[in-house]
C-alpha cells in the first residue's frame, strides 16, 4: 500500500486524520463507526491521514481484504493511488483484566456427576491484531471488555469440563485450585492464541463445591 506513508509529527496539524474514538471499556473500535439512524455517512475522501496513538495499533482493510497494521504515529493517505474502500480497526495496545466464574449451580460435571463451579481471572492483551480483528471484531463496530469476557467464560467452561470430567469429586478437593490451575493453563494458551491474544497472568481463585455429609470438608 504505497499510498500510506509514515510521517513525520509536524506534518500532521494542517491535515484531516482520520482517528479511533475509543471510549470507556472498548478494546477494539472500527472506522467508519457504525451509523445511527439518521446518521450521514463518513466519507473518507475528506480524510488525508490516518492517526494511531502510542496505546493502540490499527489494521487497514481494503475491499474487506487486511492489507497493513499500523503502529504508532501518522501516515499521509494519498487517495489518488486508491483509498477509497478503507476500514480502519483500532486496537488497543493496553491490557485489560478480566474477571471470570462459573456458579456452581451451572458448573461442569465431575466424573462421579457432581456440578463443579470455578472463578478467576486473568489479564490479556492483544498480541495478534489482525487474528484478532477477523475472528473477534467482524461486523461489529465496537468491541468491549465485557464482550471478550463472555467469549473467555464460554472457552474456559468448555476447558474445564474436560479437565474436571477426569476426577471424582474427593480427587477434585485433593488436586485443588492451584493444581487444576496448572493442568488447564496450555490450554487456555492455546485457544487464546486462536483469538488473537495472549494472557499475562491466568489465575484460578477457587472452585464451587457442594456441601455433603458424604465428603464434609470440601470447599462450598
Amino acid at each position: 500500500m504505497a499510498y500510506i506513508k509514515k510521517i513525520q509529527n509536524e506534518e500532521y496539524k494542517e491535515k484531516i486524520a482520520i482517528k479511533s474514538e475509543k471510549q470507556g471499556e472498548e478494546v477494539a473500535w472500527v472506522f467508519p463507526h457504525a451509523l445511527e439512524k439518521g446518521e450521514k455517512r463518513v466519507e473518507l475522501r475528506k480524510f488525508n491521514q490516518i492517526s494511531v496513538k502510542s496505546t493502540e495499533q490499527a489494521v487497514v482493510y481494503e475491499n474487506e481484504q487486511i492489507v497493513r497494521t499500523l503502529t504508532n504515529g501518522v501516515y499521509n493517505l494519498d487517495k489518488k493511488g486508491g483509498a477509497e474502500n478503507l476500514k480502519i480497526v483500532y486496537l488497543t495496545k493496553q491490557d485489560f483484566d478480566i474477571k471470570w466464574g462459573i456458579p456452581q449451580q451451572q458448573g461442569v460435571l465431575t466424573l462421579d456427576n457432581v456440578k463443579v463451579g470455578a472463578s478467576g481471572a486473568l489479564s490479556l492483551s492483544i498480541s495478534a491484531p489482525e487474528v484478532f480483528s477477523l475472528n473477534i471484531v467482524k461486523e461489529t463496530a465496537i468491541v468491549k471488555s465485557i464482550e471478550v469476557k463472555k467469549k473467555i467464560n464460554d472457552i474456559l467452561r468448555g476447558i474445564l469440563r474436560e479437565t474436571v470430567s477426569q476426577y471424582t469429586i474427593e480427587e477434585i478437593q485433593k488436586v485443588g485450585h492451584e493444581e487444576l490451575a496448572i493442568l488447564v493453563i496450555p490450554f487456555v494458551i492455546e485457544e487464546l492464541a486462536k483469538m488473537g491474544l495472549i494472557s499475562e497472568g491466568f489465575v484460578l481463585t477457587g472452585l464451587g463445591i457442594p456441601f455433603s455429609k458424604t465428603y464434609p470438608n470440601l470447599d462450598k
